[in-house]
């Protein structure tokens, strides 16, 4: 049962309905399958309240748990790299190529530790690939000539 004291100072905060706060715990409940209560605190917690004046340790830790889980899970991914043309002095053309380098996944299997090198290397996976492709691309037009 959630903490009737941290459930009013949540409402306090929020200025809202207790039928919204339920809407919203029910929405995060869904997402990322935890308890009401759970998603409460999380609300809470991310609405800035100490929770350490309504909760037992165990119940922090388990929130504090479910709030990691939360942000591994809703890193970004731009879904492809933006490229910018810029023209030079020489009056060449640059293409210059900006990729995200952060990845969403969400409910994975593998644990925590997996998924923080997954994005590691997805920082690095975009310059491998240019690089690759360049590499050829050059090989290509020399074999050619």
């Amino acid at each position: 049962m959630t903490n009737r004291k941290l459930r009013e100072v949540l409402l306090k905060k929020l200025g809202g309905t207790r039928q919204a706060l339920s809407q919203r715990a029910q929405k995060l409940k869904e997402q990322y399958a935890m308890t009401t209560e759970d998603a409460t605190y999380v609300i809470a917690q991310k609405e800035g309240i100490i929770l350490d004046k309504y909760l037992d340790k165990e119940t922090i830790d388990r929130v504090r748990s479910l709030l990691q889980d939360i942000s591994i899970s809703h890193v970004s991914l731009q879904p492809s790299p933006k490229v910018t043309r810029v023209r030079k002095e020489s009056g060449k053309e640059e293409r210059i190529i900006i990729v995200c380098k952060e990845f969403k996944t969400t409910g994975p299997v593998l644990p925590k530790n997996k998924i923080l090198e997954a994005k590691e290397m997805a920082a690095i996976y975009p310059l491998l690939y240019v690089l690759e492709n360049s590499i050829r691309e050059v090989i290509d037009r020399i074999m050619t000539s």
